[in-house]
């Protein structure tokens, strides 16, 4: 089966109503069984993206489609903890307002396991800000890393003198 594109459709009230028949496979891949085609299906689709920042550039992506019939197209991350997904979004309007969102992975990266983003492991209380189209992390000093650079500092910084 084809994991490299996923295509989802939503309505003109932003439920998600049709899936790529590689939906499942793609999820159960991704240890995301809770997001399976059964269970998102008719649930708007910003109660599965992250970030308010990142939901409302959705918004206004959508908004431009319906309103302007201006297509986007760009690229974003879809990290797993042991791979980096480089991939590419494109949206296009669909009739009664609805819109077809096809994805298509670009490149894949292999890195050594980063638990911070397997979300069965433990959290404590600390807050970190991922940006959910590159993946990069904001650090205290308001910068953004890459993950693997975040936990390289920490480490450095953690270890005896």
């Amino acid at each position: 089966m084809n994991l490299q594109s996923l295509s989802y459709r939503i309505d003109a009230i932003d439920r998600l109503v049709e899936f790529s028949s590689n939906w499942d496979a793609w999820a159960e891949e991704n240890d995301g069984n809770d997001i399976g085609m059964d269970s998102v299906m008719h649930h708007v689709i910003f109660d599965y993206i992250a970030g308010e920042t990142c939901r409302q550039i959705y918004r206004s992506l959508i908004r431009r489609l319906r309103n302007d019939h201006v297509e986007s197209t760009f690229k974003f991350r879809c990290d797993s903890p042991d791979l980096r997904r480089f991939m590419l979004m494109q949206m296009t309007r669909e009739k009664e307002n609805g819109v077809l969102f096809s994805t298509s992975v670009l490149k894949v990266e292999s890195r050594p396991i980063v638990s911070m983003l397997d979300y069965r492991v433990p959290r404590n209380q600390q807050v970190l800000t991922i940006c959910s189209l590159c993946q990069k992390v904001k650090t205290s000093s308001e910068k953004w890393l890459e993950i693997e650079e975040l936990i390289a500092d920490q480490e450095m910084f953690q270890q005896e003198p």
